[in-house]
């Protein structure tokens, strides 16, 4: 009974959160600052580049990444010793001061199961 008293309570301060953090990535989606491409968000994870981290509510990118070679491979299905990706770069934004933004698939930028907002742009 106390948990969903409590996260009555507690929602909409999540759901502002959500709020002002898609609109910064909107009101910077054509700049380096933004992507949705899993080939950039993931190695940026780990490297401490992402301010704000948009992922779909029970998705899925399976693959690898070798952090020290900074080699990423992603898979289309599941197979032996893949990871999630999606969590790891969760636990990797979580770990180095990022945002995490669990969304509903209506509500993804681009409708793309994982996207994020840097902290500054690389020169490629």
């Amino acid at each position: 009974e106390l948990f969903p008293k409590a996260l009555e309570i507690v929602s909409p301060f999540f759901e502002e959160a959500d709020r002002k953090a898609l609109e910064m990535y909107y009101n910077q989606s054509n700049t380096g600052l933004t992507s949705a491409s899993p080939d950039e968000i993931i190695p940026a994870s780990h490297f401490g580049r992402i301010s704000d981290l948009f992922i779909m509510k029970a998705a899925h990118i399976w693959g690898k990444f070798v952090e020290n070679d900074n080699v990423l491979e992603i898979h289309e299905d599941r197979q032996d010793q893949d990871d999630c990706l999606i969590n790891k770069a969760v636990v990797k934004t979580v770990a180095n001061g990022g945002a995490v933004h669990i969304l509903e698939p209506e509500k993804m930028p681009n409708g793309s199961k994982i996207t994020a907002f840097m902290r500054y742009e690389v020169a490629v």
